[in-house]
C-alpha cells in the first residue's frame, strides 16, 4: 500500500534548540484502509518536547 497523509497535528511543548532529540512512533490504529500513529519527541534529558499524531490513508499500489 502507498500511505498518504490526510491529517497531521503537532503540539510543541518546549523548545529543543540544542542537543539530540528522539522520536518514538506508536501505532494507535492499524486498519485496512487507514492508520493513525502517535509520535513523542523527547530531548536528551527525557523531557517531552513535542507530541504529534498522523493519520494516513492506505492507497492500493498501482502496477
Amino acid at each position: 500500500a502507498n500511505p498518504v497523509g490526510v491529517d497531521l497535528n503537532i503540539t510543541h511543548h518546549k523548545a529543543g534548540r540544542t542537543g539530540l532529540v528522539t522520536g518514538v512512533c506508536t501505532p494507535v490504529h492499524l486498519g485496512r484502509s487507514s492508520t493513525c500513529h502517535e509520535i513523542v519527541i523527547s530531548n536528551e534529558q527525557g523531557q517531552r518536547v513535542a507530541t504529534a499524531r498522523i493519520t494516513n490513508m492506505l492507497l492500493p499500489v498501482e502496477n
